[in-house]
């Protein structure tokens, strides 16, 4: 399936025979089985459900400028697809434009989970949890788990920052 999305596919003519070996990659220890002579081949779905899928993400990237995304939570919404035709290469590249566009939509929330910003998001989970534990649990606990929560938050969002700072200096 991989080399499907490396490789362009043509159906066979002499003039395609040349320009399909042209397409091949050059990268090192890297074969690919061969496309010539080979048509394109349709997919047939009647009825294709992929459930939504939740990921919990720390990214950290270091060059050139360190920046680090902690406690990033990310849902990937269900996608239904019903009588479908197409090559594995179009649904592949389709699918692929799918979850680009849903990261694209949800950029607020990876912004918020960025360290160099202090991450708000986690500091919100933090206020959040304490403000429900004040609602929930009885008054000296849930005192206790509030205000803990609330130094967490401050906390963790000042060393966030100056983490990503002295790295970036």
């Amino acid at each position: 399936l991989a080399a499907e999305f490396l490789v362009e596919k043509e159906t066979t003519t002499p003039a395609a025979t040349s320009r399909a070996s042209q397409l091949q990659p050059k990268a090192a220890g890297c074969q690919l089985p061969r496309l010539l002579g080979e048509e394109f081949r349709y997919l047939f779905l009647a009825d294709l459900c992929i459930c939504p899928l939740p990921f919990q993400i720390d990214v950290l990237i270091t060059k050139p400028l360190y920046l680090s995304f902690s406690g990033l939570a990310v849902t990937f919404p269900q996608v239904h697809l019903t009588n479908v035709a197409t090559t594995s290469f179009v649904l592949g590249q389709e699918l692929i434009a799918h979850c680009i566009a849903f990261l694209l939509l949800n950029s607020p929330a990876l912004l918020g989970s960025c360290d160099m910003l202090g991450n708000p998001v986690q500091a919100l989970r933090h206020l959040r949890q304490g403000m429900t534990d004040l609602s929930q649990r009885p008054l000296r606990e849930g005192f206790f788990s509030f205000t803990s929560h609330l130094f967490a938050a401050s906390l963790s969002s000042l060393s966030a920052v100056s983490n990503s700072v002295r790295r970036n200096l």
